[in-house]
C-alpha cells in the first residue's frame, strides 16, 4: 500500500472514530503519540486550506505554521516547513482531506458559471459535488458504500494496529449500508482476535458495536411486515431471539464496567422488549419504569397510508413540506433527502386521497438532497416558493437553492440571480 492509500486509511480512521463513538469515555482511540500526530495533520490541512483559498498559499502556509507552533512547538521549524511548502506549489484544491466545493465546479463543471439556468446549473453543480464522494468517500458522512469500496480498494493495512482500525471501520460501513449479516461477522472476528488483548475503552467500544449491530440484524430480518414490532413501545417480541439474547448479554458485560452509561442502560431496556423478556432480563438498577416500556392501550396508533396515497419514498433524514403549490385548494406534497443524489419529490393532491408525482413536469429533475425545506413567497406574487437547505454535517459547503413558483406548475431555481448562491 503506497504512502497516499496509507494517509487516507488513517484518515478514514479518524473519521470512523470521531462520527460513531458518542461517548467518549469509550471512544476508539490510537495510542496517544499517533493521534496526535495525525490530529495535527487534519487539522493543519483543513485550516491551511481555509486560510489559503483567502490570503494565498504564502501567506496561510506561514500563519498556519505560527498558530501550531506556538501550541506544539518548535514553532519555528512547523513555521518554515510549511511557508516553504506553500510558496513553493501551486494551492492543490484536491487534497488528500478532499476537494472543496469551489475546486469541485471549476474542475467538474466550469461551463456552469456561464449557464443561463439557474436550475440546469445547480442540477449540474449539485451532480459534481455528489461525484467528488466517490473519488473522497471520507468528505462525505453518508457516503458508507463509497467507503466500503474505497477500503477494499486499498485493501488492510500492514501494521497490526492500523489493521485493526481498518476492520472496525469496515465494519461499521457494511452495516450502515445494509450489509448486517457480513457487518455483524467481521465485528466476531475482530473480537475473537483482539478482545483478549484490546485496552479497556475499546473492549467496551467494540461491545457496544457488536450489540448494536446484533439488534439492527434482528430488525431488519424480522421487523418488516410487522408494525407492532417496528414501533416503540414494542407490543410484540420478536420470534427469532439469538441475535437479540446476544445484545442483552453484552449490554449487561457493559453496564457491569460502566454502570452509568446511560445509553446502554436504554438499550439493554430495548433489547429485552424486542426478545419478550422484560423484565427478567434486566437487573433492577437498570430497569425502566413500566409506563416507558408498556403501550398504552388507549393511545391512538398512526396508520401508514403512503403507499395507498402514492407517496412511500424512501431516503435519508430530509424535510417535507405540505402547502397548496399550484393553488387548487388542496395541499400538495414536497419531498427532500438529505442524500447527495436522492431526488427533490414534489406530488400534487388529487383530492380523492392519492397524490401525483410531477417532478420532472415541475423542471424539478436534478435538485438533489435537502435537509430542510420552507415554504414562503418570496417575491409576493401569490405563489408559494420553496427555499431547500443543503449541506449539514459535511466536510465541505453545499449549496442551497431558492426555488421561485412560476406559477404555471412549473419552479425554477433561482438561487444565484438573487444573490444567495
Amino acid at each position: 500500500m503506497n504512502e497516499s492509500d496509507a494517509d487516507a486509511s488513517r484518515i478514514a480512521a479518524f473519521s470512523f472514530v470521531a462520527r460513531s463513538l458518542r461517548r467518549t469515555r469509550v471512544r476508539l482511540t490510537r495510542d496517544s503519540s499517533d493521534a496526535l500526530h495525525c490530529g495535527r495533520l487534519c487539522v493543519l490541512r483543513l485550516l491551511s486550506a481555509a486560510f489559503r483559498d483567502s490570503v494565498g498559499p504564502c501567506v496561510s502556509g506561514f500563519a498556519v505554521g505560527a498558530i501550531f507552533g506556538a501550541i506544539m512547538r518548535p514553532i519555528v521549524l512547523i513555521t518554515l516547513i510549511l511557508g516553504v511548502a506553500a510558496c513553493a506549489t501551486e494551492p492543490s484544491e484536491s487534497s488528500r482531506f478532499g476537494l472543496t466545493e469551489r475546486a469541485v465546479q471549476e474542475r467538474a463543471a466550469p461551463e456552469l458559471r456561464d449557464l443561463a439556468d439557474g436550475t440546469a446549473a445547480m442540477a449540474e453543480r449539485l451532480k459534481a459535488l455528489a461525484d467528488s464522494t466517490d473519488q473522497f468517500p471520507h468528505i462525505n458522512a453518508q457516503a458508507s458504500s463509497a467507503r466500503v469500496r474505497r477500503l477494499r480498494e486499498n485493501g488492510p493495512p500492514a501494521d497490526p494496529q492500523e489493521r485493526f482500525y481498518w476492520e472496525v471501520n469496515l465494519s461499521q460501513e457494511l452495516v450502515n449500508v445494509g450489509n448486517v449479516q457480513e457487518g455483524v461477522d467481521l465485528l466476531e472476528d475482530i473480537w475473537l482476535r483482539y478482545g483478549d488483548i484490546a485496552p479497556p475503552r475499546e473492549r467496551l467500544a467494540l461491545k457496544d458495536y457488536r450489540a448494536i449491530a446484533h439488534l439492527r440484524l434482528a430488525q431488519i430480518t424480522q421487523c418488516p411486515g410487522n408494525i407492532h414490532r417496528c414501533r416503540w413501545p414494542i407490543e410484540e417480541a420478536y420470534p427469532d431471539k439469538a441475535a437479540i439474547r446476544k445484545a442483552i448479554v453484552l449490554y449487561r458485560e457493559i453496564l457491569d464496567e460502566a454502570p452509568d452509561d446511560m445509553n446502554s442502560v436504554w438499550m439493554l431496556n430495548v433489547a429485552a422488549r424486542m426478545a419478550g423478556t422484560w423484565p427478567r432480563d434486566v437487573p433492577t438498577e437498570f430497569r425502566l419504569p413500566e409506563s416507558a416500556v408498556t403501550p398504552e392501550s388507549d393511545f391512538p396508533r398512526w396508520v401508514d397510508r403512503a403507499p395507498d396515497a402514492g407517496v412511500a419514498v424512501e431516503g435519508l433524514s430530509g424535510s417535507e413540506v405540505m402547502d397548496d403549490f399550484n393553488g387548487d385548494g388542496l395541499l400538495d406534497l414536497l419531498v427532500s433527502s438529505s442524500a447527495l443524489r436522492d431526488q427533490l419529490r414534489l406530488f400534487l393532491n388529487n383530492g380523492d386521497g392519492t397524490f401525483q408525482e410531477v417532478t420532472e413536469e415541475a423542471g424539478l429533475t436534478g435538485l438533489a438532497g435537502g435537509l430542510v425545506l420552507w415554504q414562503a413567497d418570496y417575491d409576493n406574487d401569490g405563489d408559494l416558493d420553496v427555499f431547500v437547505s443543503r449541506g449539514a454535517w459535511q466536510y465541505h459547503g453545499f449549496p442551497n437553492s431558492l426555488l421561485r413558483n412560476n406559477g404555471d406548475g412549473t419552479f425554477s431555481d433561482v438561487t444565484v440571480s438573487a444573490g444567495l448562491g
